[in-house]
């Protein structure tokens, strides 16, 4: 039976679709698949269709359902061009992991300790990995190979952030424990790596739902502003930049 947060988050998912998809067909398992990638990543004001870009959920997504990776809280896409960071630049990874089911799995950490052990092996080319993962899943997985190894001579701190979320109430220990696998998995492949996992209930899901987007927009310039008389500024602005900022 289906405890109040469940009922509560079930209502919330109706009427978000609803206001969201109201001309779109996308049945209740791909709308919570977009609507977690929604929540998580809801401080960096991603759009539609970056959100769309991120989420790989399909056959032989290798248990991950979406993934982002951003450089100085800069989102990389496939599109981009790579980024020249300065010395220990911070390279964030987004995983999320996101099942339309009310509990937890052992066998879903494994899936996605798996595939982890074979996508994050810089020693196993795109190509060989085609015939497993789908096409969305490694040009994604390729965006954040190509952009940290273009940094490498820079030593930037590499952070995972994995998340595996459903309608679930609680997590048991025996699915808990599975997280130390994982964590192993990838400190194999870049040992200094900073490495979080959070599991994401029904209740959590809630109240990243409440939270408020934020409002605050960063615009690179090109040199110093220079105040003016009346109390304003002029700057220059790369016009890529300006583009982003609008």
């Amino acid at each position: 039976m289906a405890n109040n947060d469940q009922i509560v988050l079930e209502t919330i998912l109706k009427q978000s679709k609803q206001e969201q998809f109201s001309e779109e067909q996308i049945s209740d398992r791909d709308f919570f698949n977009w609507f977690v990638s929604e929540q998580i990543m809801k401080d960096y004001e991603l759009s539609y269709d970056e959100i769309n870009e991120g989420i790989v959920d399909n056959g032989g997504d290798g248990g991950i359902d979406a993934i982002y990776t951003f450089v100085n809280g800069e989102l990389i896409q496939r599109d981009s061009e790579l980024i020249d960071g300065k010395r220990n630049t911070d390279i964030d990874v987004f995983i999320i992991q996101s099942k339309y089911a009310n509990g937890f799995s052992e066998s879903s950490i494994d899936k996605i300790n798996s595939s982890s052990s074979e996508l994050f092996d810089l020693n196993k080319s795109i190509d060989d990995l085609r015939s497993v993962y789908n096409n969305d899943l490694l040009a994604n997985i390729e965006v954040f190979r190509n952009q940290f190894l273009h940094l490498a001579s820079k030593f930037p701190f590499l952070h995972f952030h994995f998340f595996y979320v459903t309608k679930g109430e609680e997590v048991h220990p025996n699915v808990e424990r599975k997280i130390s696998q994982l964590d192993a998995t990838i400190k194999r492949h870049f040992d200094n790596a900073g490495i979080e996992f959070e599991f994401i209930t029904a209740k959590k899901l809630i109240e990243l739902a409440r939270k408020e987007r934020l409002r605050s927009k960063e615009l690179t310039l090109t040199d110093n502003p220079i105040a003016t008389q009346d109390c304003g500024y002029i700057a220059l602005v790369p016009i890529m930049n300006f583009f982003k900022f609008i």
